[in-house]
């Protein structure tokens, strides 16, 4: 364990400390700066950004808009040493917003579960989760199955890992929507890891977020990479994120 690191001590970390030694308890109660969440990102590769070359390949976004960059933090998060500080992270930005009493942590499928389950842990309150669903005309949605459903006094905060467009975190809600005859309340803030959304804010809660990333997303009829003749990627499929990473 690496106690009471300050800034300048994280940031000199190498990526192997990164993913095995720092935990939560190394930088106790301060809230980590935004060059120190970006340098535990980068220890997982878990960044890219396009080089500019047109030659080189760029991003489909689940929403089916183009981008000029991509992060995935999944690789961070799987390890609980880092879900336990994000989480840890998320919970001081909650409780320097005011927020109150939460009674229920919700994430969305499948890379904020783990996150959301740690923020709830931290808070000491319950954790639920949506899953999602493909319907019969093939659209992707966020779907509420679980046994308990939520109270009409209890008060929910949403957490999601990552926000890019906004629309998993709008297809949660539709999702718990659907599953309740009455509206839900829900906390006037929605704590995330990283944001790279041009949105401040999404129906009435503002993001709280340990990062922000300035990346691009177009259209792919106004995609200036597709007009070079640059290849769409799915990130997440088969070999392509070493493809994004050059290393294939």
């Amino acid at each position: 364990m690496m106690q009471d690191l300050t800034p300048e001590d994280l940031l000199e970390l190498t990526p192997e400390e990164v993913r095995t030694e720092l935990t939560a308890e190394d930088v106790h109660d301060r809230l980590l700066t935004e060059p120190e969440v970006r340098h535990i990102v980068q220890a997982y590769d878990a960044f890219w950004l396009h080089p500019g070359n047109p030659q080189r390949p760029h991003v489909e976004l689940a929403s089916k808009r183009c981008s000029n960059g991509y992060i995935n933090l999944r690789p961070v998060l799987r390890n609980s040493n880092l879900c336990h500080l994000f989480g840890r992270q998320l919970d001081l930005l909650i409780r320097n917003a005011n927020v109150g009493r939460v009674d229920i942590v919700v994430g969305s499928y499948r890379a904020a579960i783990g996150l959301a389950h740690s923020v709830s842990i931290w808070l000491g309150c319950k954790f639920d989760f949506t899953r999602k669903e493909i319907t019969p005309d093939g659209q992707t949605i966020q779907v509420w199955d679980s046994d308990q459903r939520i109270g009409t006094d209890e008060l929910v905060l949403h957490v999601e890992e990552l926000v890019t467009t906004t629309e998993t975190a709008r297809k949660v809600r539709e999702g718990i929507a659907r599953a309740h005859e009455w509206p839900i309340r829900y906390a006037p803030v929605i704590p995330v890891a990283v944001h790279r959304s041009n949105s401040a804010n999404m129906d009435g809660s503002r993001f709280l977020q340990l990062a922000h990333y300035d990346i691009a997303d177009w259209a792919r009829e106004e995609c200036p990479l597709c007009a070079q003749g640059s290849e769409r990627l799915q990130p997440k499929e088969g070999g392509n994120w070493a493809r994004l990473m050059g290393e294939a």
